[in-house]
């Protein structure tokens, strides 16, 4: 996954989104995990990568603008209100929707976070998951 030729085709959308994850990893015929990880890693939002197998972490990737202590240490529970605790068919991903911060982010360590963060899932096979955090500092609509 060259870095030049990922991030063009990462600019085809305007925010992040897992379902465009799905396309990248076909284009480069890489693993959903790996095409993940260089995703978070070259992103200018400020996205964080949880990787899970069932509702347990297994491990997680903050991106280089993502400013705040991610609370998800191998092993530790998925929130309980996050969609990531419920079932999705496989292959097939959430919507992106607010979640209050606290659920992911530790406020006592590193930078004050928003009140509300965006997560979106992409349930995999076998009860593998990906969730996407994503600080959106714009104002929410309401």
């Amino acid at each position: 996954m060259p870095r030049v030729l990922f991030k063009k085709h990462m600019k085809r959308t305007d925010e992040p989104d897992l379902k465009h994850l799905q396309s990248l990893s076909d284009l480069f015929d890489t693993s959903l995990e790996a095409t993940a990880r260089r995703y978070v890693a070259l992103s200018d939002y400020p996205i964080a990568m949880v990787f899970a197998l069932g509702r347990k972490v297994r491990h997680a990737w903050n991106g280089p603008d993502f400013p705040y202590f991610l609370d998800a240490r191998k092993g530790s529970a998925l929130p309980r209100e996050s969609q990531s605790c419920t079932d999705g068919p496989d292959d097939s991903v959430a919507e992106l929707e607010y979640i209050d911060s606290h659920w992911w982010i530790n406020s006592d360590r590193g930078q004050k976070p928003p009140d509300q963060i965006l997560e979106q899932t992409l349930y995999q096979r076998e009860g593998y998951r990906i969730v996407m955090l994503y600080a959106d500092l714009k104002p929410e609509d309401d």
